[in-house]
């Protein structure tokens, strides 16, 4: 998955709706983001409505971007769509949370829709949800292929405990 070019699509002049207008913009924001489990490199697109509200603006839809994600059950690669609902203020004083508007009245949502992604990406993935993983002794996948068994005594200090909840 390589980066696609895409115009930016996050900054938005909002001077004239801060009297009480609406409008609705379309945002295209590339991300590049990496965690120990997934993989970003494409943008963030979607529609997002602005409205005035109270000394500043609410900003609020949804985006999606497309994530390459790695099994945790059977560590194969596969790809996935992350969708995230936007909701933030910009402006006003009573905000403590609130982004800033510009003096030049801009609002830049790159950094919203940065956090709201990031904030998605999920913790332990998995490709399919009857995804059966691998074996913790072989490590084959047991979705392509069942495991042979292992025979053997285990060399484990726990090996005399093995049977003990087994119904004789």
């Amino acid at each position: 998955m390589g980066v696609k070019a895409v115009s930016t699509y996050s900054r938005f002049l909002v001077s004239d709706l801060l009297g009480g207008g609406v409008a609705d913009v379309d945002v295209a924001i590339p991300l590049e983001m990496a965690t120990g489990c997934a993989w970003i490199q494409d943008a963030a697109t979607g529609r997002l409505r602005l409205e005035a509200a109270s000394g500043g603006l609410v900003a609020r839809g949804a985006v999606r971007v497309a994530a390459r994600l790695e099994c945790q059950r059977c560590l194969a690669p596969f790809e996935s769509e992350i969708a995230v609902t936007i909701l933030q203020v910009f402006g006003g004083s009573d905000a403590e949370d609130a982004l800033p508007i510009t003096g030049d009245g801009r609002i830049d949502l790159e950094s919203a829709v940065r956090d709201e992604v990031g904030l998605a990406i999920p913790l332990t993935p998995v490709c399919r949800p009857e995804c059966k993983g691998l074996c913790d002794t072989c490590g084959t996948d047991l979705n392509t292929e069942p495991c042979g068994g292992h025979a053997g005594d285990s060399t484990s200090p726990f090996a005399a405990l093995e049977g003990l909840f087994r119904p004789d």
